[in-house]
């Protein structure tokens, strides 16, 4: 939140304010490589219900642009960025890993994890549904009330997660190079990653998010009454199950 809400000002002022109480500051965070971040960012900005709209680039992470008031601010010297890789850290786990870095004892068995994937199922309800709630007339703005999308049955769901397709992440990748040039030099890590990996399985347009089988979209029905079972049938389209 520091590097995406603060400005340099705002950041500034919250730096002024904590030295007076420490004798040394320092800034640690982890940085998600691009295709990473842009899938990460809009399934979390799914379930806080902004997102009403198919635009990958809003949310490609800008990383100069992002962390460099960091160094400005605190001094290059106090700031550390961390590659996010959960699978080299242990049990996969980004809260021992911080703990571990940091040096502070960490009691694996106090660790509720939270904010796990979802699955391709979950997130395409949730983009219909913010997507097109605002013709009903309810503001996309706010966070949506659906708990039934968060408890969705197993046996409904693939394994399949959110993947965007190279054909979309590629034209990012290209327009904001040097970005990513920058926060790769700056942590001395390469940021590239398998953006093929699944291609044939990701998601390569909005009207790949917005398709749904009969067997997810009968469940919900159930789910909501009477009156929405009456109204369903197999070839619902997006604006009908919004």
């Amino acid at each position: 939140m520091l590097s995406n809400f603060f400005s340099f000002d705002e950041l500034n002022d919250f730096y002024s304010l904590i030295v007076q109480y420490a004798r040394n500051v320092i800034a640690v965070g982890y940085i998600r490589s691009p295709k990473a971040y842009v899938e990460s960012l809009f399934q979390q900005n799914l379930k806080m219900g902004k997102v009403n709209s198919f635009d990958l680039e809003k949310r490609f992470p800008c990383y100069q642009d992002l962390f460099e008031k960091f160094d400005v601010i605190f001094g290059k010297e106090n700031v550390q960025y961390w590659n996010f890789n959960p699978s080299t850290f242990a049990n996969n786990c980004v809260v021992e890993d911080f703990y571990h870095r940091l040096g502070i004892d960490c009691f694996s068995e106090t660790i509720v994890r939270v904010n796990e994937g979802l699955s391709l199922e979950v997130i395409s309800l949730l983009y219909a549904y913010s997507k097109y709630r605002q013709e009903i007339g309810l503001d996309y703005t706010e966070q949506p009330k659906f708990p039934l999308l968060f408890n969705f049955p197993d046996k409904y769901q693939s394994k399949e997660k959110l993947r965007f397709s190279s054909r979309l992440i590629l034209p990012l990748l290209e327009k904001n190079y040097r970005q990513i040039e920058w926060m790769e030099n700056r942590m001395g890590v390469s940021l590239a990653e398998d953006i093929l990996k699944d291609d044939c399985h990701a998601v390569h347009s909005e009207v790949d998010l917005l398709k749904f089988a009969p067997k997810t979209t009968k469940w919900l029905a159930e789910k909501l009454g009477p009156n929405y079972i009456k109204q369903w049938h197999r070839d619902m389209s997006p604006q009908e199950i919004g």
